[in-house]
Protein backbone atom coordinates (compact mmCIF):
# COMPACT_ATOMS: atom_id res chain seq x y z
CA UNK A 1 0.00 0.00 0.00
CA UNK A 2 2.74 2.48 0.96
CA UNK A 3 4.67 1.67 -2.23
CA UNK A 4 1.67 2.64 -4.40
CA UNK A 5 1.36 5.95 -2.54
CA UNK A 6 5.01 6.80 -3.25
CA UNK A 7 4.61 6.07 -6.95
CA UNK A 8 1.44 8.17 -7.08
CA UNK A 9 3.15 11.05 -5.28
CA UNK A 10 6.06 10.89 -7.74
CA UNK A 11 3.61 10.96 -10.66
CA UNK A 12 1.88 14.02 -9.21
CA UNK A 13 5.19 15.84 -8.78
CA UNK A 14 6.26 14.98 -12.33
CA UNK A 15 2.91 16.14 -13.69
CA UNK A 16 3.18 19.48 -11.87
CA UNK A 17 6.77 20.03 -13.01
CA UNK A 18 5.94 19.07 -16.61
CA UNK A 19 3.04 21.56 -16.59
CA UNK A 20 5.47 24.42 -15.80
CA UNK A 21 3.13 25.86 -13.17
CA UNK A 22 6.09 26.95 -11.05
CA UNK A 23 6.79 30.32 -12.64
CA UNK A 24 9.52 31.61 -10.37
CA UNK A 25 12.18 30.26 -8.06
CA UNK A 26 12.56 31.40 -4.45
CA UNK A 27 15.54 30.66 -2.25
CA UNK A 28 14.87 30.93 1.46
CA UNK A 29 17.72 30.91 3.95
CA UNK A 30 17.63 29.05 7.26
CA UNK A 31 15.27 30.72 9.79
CA UNK A 32 13.95 33.08 7.08
CA UNK A 33 10.17 33.40 6.68
CA UNK A 34 8.45 32.74 3.38
CA UNK A 35 5.35 34.64 4.54
CA UNK A 36 4.67 36.78 7.60
CA UNK A 37 1.95 36.19 10.16
CA UNK A 38 -1.46 37.30 8.91
CA UNK A 39 -0.55 37.14 5.22
CA UNK A 40 -2.66 34.91 3.00
CA UNK A 41 -1.01 32.80 0.35
CA UNK A 42 -2.67 30.86 -2.45
CA UNK A 43 0.56 29.69 -4.10
CA UNK A 44 1.78 26.12 -4.42
CA UNK A 45 5.41 25.59 -3.44
CA UNK A 46 7.68 22.75 -4.53
CA UNK A 47 10.45 22.17 -2.00
CA UNK A 48 13.42 21.07 -4.08
CA UNK A 49 15.88 20.62 -1.20
CA UNK A 50 15.46 20.73 2.57
CA UNK A 51 12.27 21.11 4.55
CA UNK A 52 9.76 23.75 5.61
CA UNK A 53 8.31 24.37 9.04
CA UNK A 54 4.73 25.61 9.10
CA UNK A 55 3.64 27.58 12.16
Amino acid sequence: MRFNFIITAMNIIKTLLDAHIFQSKKTVKRHQFLKLSGEKDTNIYFIEKGSVRIL
